[in-house]
């Protein structure tokens, strides 16, 4: 009977590696040892024992490739979350800083250009200490009043009629801020900050140019991201650097059209370097000026 037992098991075995383990086990037990199946399938039970280790092997390496996938994509996300924080707390600097030129102006001219005649030494002296390279006092008709550097011939000027940011400060009585234009004298990009204020001889609109990437607001921008290699952009509506922490004519085309389709993403510049970008809006509660962006990026190393 036992003899016939085994014989079944054996052909158990064949069928299915569980069953040999069976069989072993029992063979085991009774202490019986059969040569038939060991010679017959050896083959194939040395193959089975191989195939196991290799499929543990294989699951553990794709679970450890999915660990480590997971674990970058986290990592990524918690680098993004940092570089747009950053990027938001430098736009909200611009934006401080830009009010804070505003206001700072408004009590100059308040203080110092609020008499019936200004001229041109005491508007110097109010220019001084705002570092403007350029300044102009207007009447309520958007007439020239003063101008720094001095020069007579124009005027008594209508300036409002040129300037966007000086007919809103005029018309509208409210602070402007200029798109960049350079500067006549060196062309470097400058921007102007106009505010109206009130005088007992009406109202009056004071506006200084001002070169922001020499400005604290340009020293700001160097070390606003602090990652490395990152690079940081104050643009205007129009597309112009008004600071950059990099020299400025440093952006590329690529960026300003990957500006265009959303606030931030990814995108690929010219020479095939993938950059993680953040275009946050700079918004000054004293002035109309909406549209300025501080536009950031990163290289994405990962990638």
């Amino acid at each position: 009977m036992p003899r016939v037992v085994g014989v079944f098991l054996v052909e158990q075995v064949s069928c299915a590696p569980t069953a040999a383990l069976r069989w072993r086990a029992k063979d085991d037990l009774w202490g019986m040892h059969v040569d038939t199946r060991d010679r017959a399938g050896g083959r194939l039970r040395a193959s089975t024992y191989a195939v196991v280790p290799m499929v543990v092997w294989l699951a553990m390496m794709a679970a450890l490739a999915g660990g480590l996938a997971w674990v970058q994509h986290r990592s990524e996300q918690d680098f993004h979350r940092r570089f747009e924080m950053r990027a938001a707390i430098g736009a909200d600097f611009a934006a401080n800083y830009v009010d804070d030129q505003l206001v700072r102006a408004r009590r100059q001219g308040e203080a110092f250009l609020a008499g019936a005649s200004v001229g041109e030494q005491r508007l110097r002296e109010v220019v001084a200490p705002f570092g403007y390279t350029a300044a102009v006092l207007l009447d309520d008709r958007g007439r020239l009043m003063q101008v720094f550097p001095a020069k007579p011939a124009i005027l008594g000027t209508d300036l409002s009629a040129r300037y966007a940011h000086l007919h809103t400060a005029v018309q509208d009585d409210v602070p402007a801020v200029s798109h960049v234009v350079p500067s006549a004298a060196e062309g470097v990009p400058v921007v102007a900050f106009a505010v109206p204020f009130q005088t007992t001889q009406g109202r009056r609109v004071f506006s200084g140019a001002l070169p922001v990437q020499d400005s604290p607001l340009g020293s700001y921008l160097r070390h606003a991201i602090a990652l490395p290699s990152s690079q940081v952009q104050l643009i205007d509506p129009d597309g112009t650097v008004v600071a950059s922490a990099q020299p400025l004519g440093a952006g590329k085309q690529s960026l300003a059209a990957a500006v265009a389709r959303r606030a931030s993403g990814e995108y690929r510049d010219g020479s095939g370097l993938n950059w993680f970008y953040r275009a946050q809006p700079v918004t000054p509660r004293l002035s109309f000026w909406k549209e300025l962006s501080l536009t950031s990026r990163i290289p994405m190393t990962w990638s």
